[in-house]
């Protein structure tokens, strides 16, 4: 057992590894196990481990590097345990000493980020330790014995930087400081003189409203992961709005169109989606006489995690939401894998749901059949590995950029070339699906995960509690949602079926405004 939970750590640094390199990840894909690690074949699973650690391993090293340093911390910042990581990298061992943070700032931050801890899944903070040259990233977690923290040396993003407003100059200027010694060591890095380089600073601190470079790490730490986001005058996107519900959790959404509207469209977002909808939601909704409320399910953006997970309970806050909003008799509608969630809801409201719309409609388990897309077999591995699937959404939440969503757009598209056209005539999609990927994922990817841990588990709800009518719209040319999966899943419940030709994943996005316009 020992040996296959070393097994298990190390594929997860070689997760993080991954993340330096995305193009490494079919690399992952292709080396995973094609069965769940279930206590049998050890000695296959380690030889396993050893070949995926080398076909992931930094192409430019000689080999793959330490292993990310964790340990556990009390209230008081004192070690209470540590892995091998720990000790490679600074020395740190669970002999209850303090940890050896190198300054009064570094100490501020991590007792901040312990302090967030209790607002959320976990804290992002920028530090320094004695005898470790440069910062370290970590990422603070709790559980009821304790607060762990996992860290290593990394470079800040300078692309995520700029995300800031900040331009290229001061990015780079920035981007140096995280790894330099003082400020004339990062100016001499970036080619410029130090004067340019205080006057670059200068500006980056008006920018930014900081006054110190501890301010300003710490503020680069927080929401380089993440897109800027708009401030209230300038984000097109309604702000969000939350209900508490009767156990005291949080459940945010958005309202589009017409807030007294006859008629009220619920929304099902994907399984790495949020309350962010296409921009021509309200004015279409508001000619249509629609009110639009896109929610966003437990543990995704500003839902509270929701534990245990299930389907049925996701519905119960569903109904909590139509009855703190006035909906009384809404239509259903779901996007992806969205489907599932949504046919719970329609089957505890009955009745009152008037009816429900499947969008490229993909169930609750693995595909039939994930052939060569690499995405598809991404997910088939995570459905077979659950403990990855926490790492994966923390890289996926750090490397999230329009232009990481751009390659998997490109990649989920190579076998529709509708999708790649409807690309290349729609360039704003990308960044849409990166800041609907990235609020997805503000909960350290909870939500996320828990619904990916559900796939292949019988509901207990019955397709034959849905009484609504029904309506499927798909894409003909959609591989990573099969129709026949979808079909299969339904069974014999009856639904009107319309199948879109030349699309393919991207259906949604090109019949958005004509599919509100036929609720």
């Amino acid at each position: 057992m020992a040996d296959r939970e070393a097994w298990v750590e190390a594929l997860l640094d070689t997760l993080y590894r991954v993340a330096s390199d995305p193009d490494m990840w079919e690399e992952l894909i292709d080396a995973l196990p094609e069965s769940a690690l279930d206590g049998q074949g050890l000695a296959g699973d380690l030889r396993r481990g050893v070949e995926i650690a080398e076909r992931t391993a930094p192409r430019d090293t000689g080999g793959p590097p330490r292993p990310r340093a964790r340990v556990r911390l009390d209230a008081k910042l004192t070690v209470r345990a540590a892995n091998d990581g720990a000790v490679a990298l600074c020395g740190l061992d669970p002999t209850g000493r303090p940890l050896p943070l190198a300054d009064d700032d570094s100490e501020h931050a991590v007792r901040q980020a312990l302090a967030r801890l209790a607002r959320s899944e976990a804290a992002v903070v920028m530090f320094r330790l004695r005898g470790v040259e440069g910062p370290l990233v970590g990422r603070l977690t709790s559980d009821p014995s304790g607060a762990s923290l996992s860290f290593g040396p990394t470079a800040i993003d300078e692309a995520a930087i700029r995300s800031l407003g900040l331009t290229p100059a001061e990015a780079r200027l920035v981007a140096a400081l995280g790894d330099a010694d003082g400020l004339k060591d990062a100016a001499r890095r970036i080619g410029v003189s130090v004067n340019t380089a205080r006057n670059q600073l200068a500006s980056v601190f008006e920018k930014l409203g900081v006054r110190r470079q501890a301010d300003l790490a710490r503020l680069v730490t927080e929401v380089a992961a993440l897109e800027r986001p708009a401030t209230v005058d300038e984000d097109p996107w309604p702000r969000r709005r939350a209900i508490t519900l009767r156990d005291g959790r949080r459940l945010a959404y958005r309202v589009y169109g017409d807030e007294h509207g006859a008629r009220t469209v619920l929304t099902f977002h994907d399984g790495l989606g949020s309350s962010l909808l296409p921009l021509e939601t309200g004015p279409a909704a508001h000619r249509l006489g629609l009110r639009v409320i896109a929610a966003e399910r437990p543990g995704y953006g500003g839902s509270a995690p929701l534990r245990p997970y299930s389907l049925e309970a996701v519905a119960e806050d569903m109904e909590q939401l139509c009855a703190a909003t006035g909906a009384e008799t809404p239509i259903l509608v779901s996007l992806l894998s969205g489907a599932a969630p949504m046919l719970a809801t329609a089957a505890r409201l009955g009745s009152r749901a008037s009816r429900i719309v499947i969008l490229s409609g993909r169930p609750p388990r693995e595909p039939t059949d994930a052939g060569a897309n690499p995405l598809l077999r991404f997910r088939a591995s995570m459905v077979r590995h659950p403990r990855l699937t926490q790492a994966a959404f923390a890289i996926l939440r750090t490397r999230m950029s329009p232009q990481a969503a751009k390659r998997m757009l490109d990649r989920a598209g190579r076998s529709s070339p509708g999708d790649r056209a409807f690309l290349a005539a729609n360039p704003e999609t990308p960044a849409f699906l990166s800041r609907a990927t990235s609020e997805a994922l503000e909960s350290a990817g909870a939500g996320p995960a828990a619904e990916l841990a559900l796939a292949g588990a019988d509901p207990t709800f019955h397709l034959a509690d849905v009484t609504a009518p029904l309506s499927v719209f798909h894409g003909a040319e959609d591989r990573l949602s099969p129709l026949e999966d979808l079909r299969a899943y339904l069974g014999n419940r009856p639904y009107e079926l319309t199948v879109f030709p030349d699309i393919g994943q991207l259906m949604a996005f090109r019949h958005w405004t004509g599919i509100l316009a036929e609720l």
